[in-house]
């Protein structure tokens, strides 16, 4: 592994230590350090990464804590993660750490700017708006105690129920399936790539496409393929 590749943000609101230890940990459950590996003194990686030695034995302590890492005294701090065969690894799958993120864009068609990909943004309407402060506002009046508490987890019962008897209907939702209500498209990929991807799978991925989606894939350790789109969707001579 090399060392100098650990990317760090002083202004993030995620601890200097922490940054370490999650890219660790992600290289370690993608493979990139196998088993048995030594990892470097503390010191050693202090003074390669520009930091002070108590913030890396941090990170490393944190490892240890999290079953990664295994300190020995006078040899040092070896990787100490056997994947469990047969099983699902729920936990390995939920602490990868998101990848560094290079955010596209593309040139407008007619010329006039960038198409930028990175967020979403409507456009100013002050007829939609009026009816949103007015929907908020009844909302507040009727249901203002439940709307200031923490609902379920699983998404708003009502809104579930709904969504339940018409997929049913449609038959996409069977008997014996459940539906969850996710925060947004950001958490439903994420559950996605995390259930259903594992490090070496490839996805095909429209081109262009949101870079949260690539970047979560990317950081589930799959390998990302763009398939052009054109004005009919998916070039199939591309996808071929």
């Amino acid at each position: 592994m090399n060392w100098a590749e650990l990317h760090l943000d002083a202004q993030s609101p995620i601890p200097l230590y922490r940054q370490i230890s999650e890219q660790i940990a992600g290289r370690i459950r993608n493979g990139g350090l196998a088993d048995g590996t030594r990892l470097l003194p503390t010191r050693e990686l202090a003074g390669l990464l520009g930091l002070n030695r108590t913030t890396v034995a941090a990170a490393y302590e944190a490892l240890e804590k999290d079953g990664l890492l295994q300190a020995h005294v006078g040899r040092g701090s070896f990787v100490s993660f056997a994947p469990r065969n047969g099983r699902f690894e729920w936990q390995g799958r939920f602490h990868n750490p998101a990848s560094e993120r290079f955010l596209t864009s593309l040139p407008r068609p007619d010329g006039n700017g960038w198409i930028d990909f990175s967020s979403c943004q409507l456009a100013y309407d002050p007829a939609a708006l009026k009816a949103l402060r007015a929907a908020a506002s009844r909302e507040f009046e009727e249901h203002g105690d439940a709307i200031l508490r923490l609902g379920a987890s699983a998404g708003y019962p009502p809104l579930r129920a709904l969504l339940t008897s018409e997929m049913a209907g449609d038959g996409l939702l069977g008997p014996g399936d459940e539906l969850l209500i996710t925060s947004g498209c950001q958490q439903g990929l994420d559950l996605v790539a995390k259930t259903l991807i594992a490090p070496g799978d490839s996805v095909l991925v429209e081109d262009p496409v949101y870079p949260g989606a690539r970047d979560l894939f990317l950081a589930a350790g799959a390998e990302v393929h763009g398939v052009a789109v054109g004005p009919d969707g998916l070039s199939l001579a591309d996808l071929e």
